[in-house]
């Protein structure tokens, strides 16, 4: 017979995928406005799943995700800035 899940356990499942989904949109928003490659978004993805676990409590799902998606923006500048770096220093060897 299967054990039955605490209250705990219940809201542990529920506060994951909730994280997923934000995960998917603020992907998808940034995959748009940055025309990003599937790669750079699943390191992306990676970074946001660390960022909603180190904060598991989400105050306001809209400003969550608005939190996330600015994280992420800073994440890409940086993201392409060593790319660019990393491609100028090739070009001059």
């Amino acid at each position: 017979m299967a054990k039955k899940k605490t209250k705990k356990e219940i809201e542990v499942e529920k506060e994951l995928r909730a994280n997923k989904r934000i995960k998917k949109i603020v992907a998808k928003k940034l995959r748009k406005s940055h025309e990003l490659s599937e790669s750079e978004v699943a390191y992306l993805e990676i970074c946001m799943g660390a960022l909603l676990q180190d904060n598991p409590k989400m105050p306001d799902k809209k400003l969550w995700i608005k939190a996330v998606e600015q994280t992420t923006k800073q994440m890409i500048k940086g993201f392409k800035n060593r790319l660019e770096k990393r491609f100028n220093e090739i070009k001059n060897r």
